[in-house]
């Protein structure tokens, strides 16, 4: 029983040093760096719905989502979103039961020492239910490794996007180490998960257990968020 117990803790300890994937990849912005071709990464997420009553159920409280992001074709991503809503409707605005989104990513040109990369796709290409609050959003951006006097450099993202993504937003990504990443962004409002926040800053804290695994905390305009990352190689040459 004090094995498992002690099993747990350091479980939870680790969620709550998190990941935030891959260095290039933000919390809820999309951006305009592409995952490298041929990987893919699976989330599981679940973000604390803080509208709930204190006498609500835990699933009311913690509402589970999932994600999946794959390249498919050179610099062209997919990325596919599944959540969940609280039974009683606390958020309707953000949250609904089985809707799924799909979202398209194409990196037109990568950095390189020189020049930033730069991209372009649309949030919410695909809604399973087309809710106001997930219509279909065009993007464009620019994406750069800077260094910055640290060991490891930050990489910068700078974009602009239409309806839902409401006009310039960005963030910055530094690894502290080679476990460590700590990441911030300007988020639009209406990616803001639960979704009822009237702030737009975005942080997270990441922690690599490995090269596959990966935990993270979020802090999304002050509403928490807990989730572990499987990052893989599906296209072998």
């Amino acid at each position: 029983m004090v094995r498992t117990f002690r099993v747990v803790v350091f479980a939870l300890v680790l969620l709550m040093v998190a990941s935030t994937a891959f260095a290039y990849r933000l919390i809820c912005i999309p951006t305009a760096e592409t995952l490298p071709d041929g990987m893919y990464r699976l989330e599981i997420a679940a973000p604390l719905n803080e509208s709930a009553p204190a006498t609500a159920p835990t699933h009311d409280k913690w509402l589970p989502c999932y994600k999946f992001d794959g390249t498919v074709f050179k610099g062209f991503e997919i990325s596919v979103n599944s959540g969940g809503t609280p039974s009683g409707n606390l958020n309707p605005l953000s949250w609904r039961a089985n809707n799924t989104q799909v979202s398209l990513s194409w990196t037109v040109a990568r950095e390189t020492e020189d020049m930033p990369g730069y991209g372009m796709g649309v949030l919410n290409w695909y809604d399973s239910e087309d809710h106001v609050n997930h219509e279909e959003s065009a993007f464009a951006g620019v994406y750069k490794t800077v260094p910055i006097g640290l060991k490891y450099p930050a990489t910068l993202h700078l974009l602009a996007g239409t309806k839902v993504l409401n006009g310039v937003f960005g963030g910055f990504l530094l690894p502290l180490s080679k476990t460590f990443v700590v990441a911030a962004e300007y988020s639009p409002r209406a990616l803001m998960t639960p979704g009822n926040t009237d702030e737009n800053f975005v942080w997270a804290l990441g922690y690599n257990h490995n090269a596959h695994w990966r935990f993270k905390y979020a802090n999304i305009g002050g509403d928490h968020a807990l989730g572990i990352v499987y990052t893989g190689k599906w296209l072998q040459k």
